[in-house]
């Protein structure tokens, strides 16, 4: 019975410690992690034409006013544009890394590049 006693103290100590560890090494990898920028580039035909902070609401226009960007909430929309399928501009708002909006017939291309990932891998139709 004694034995039982001190057995079952010594595991509770053994589960201590492996929890203690197992906070520290989390503690010390959010601690220490790259705290990377959250910015939105766009690129008109390969060219990177700017970056901006997703911190600050922002509206962009590109191509002498053919296309629009709005920066709000963090998240990035084409919110205009002037070619024919509006692909684009129905497209849903991005706020993850490399996810990305593009309109073809203007060749532009906007995408989020920061420490935040997409809960979706891809999409398929």
């Amino acid at each position: 019975m004694i034995e039982d006693k001190k057995r079952r103290k010594n595991d509770i100590i053994l589960i201590g410690v492996i929890i203690l560890v197992i906070l520290g090494f989390l503690l010390l990898r959010f601690s220490f992690a790259s705290k990377e920028p959250e910015l939105v580039k766009i690129k008109v035909d390969g060219k990177i034409i700017g970056s901006y902070s997703l911190d600050k609401n922002n509206t962009i226009k590109i191509n002498n006013d053919s296309n629009e960007i709005t920066i709000k909430d963090k998240k990035v929309t084409m919110s205009k544009a002037d070619c024919p399928d509006q692909i684009c501009v129905k497209h849903k708002a991005i706020d993850s890394n490399q996810e990305s909006i593009i309109c073809l017939p203007n060749k532009v291309v906007v995408e989020i590049s920061s420490a935040k990932t997409s809960e979706l891998d891809s999409i398929t139709n």
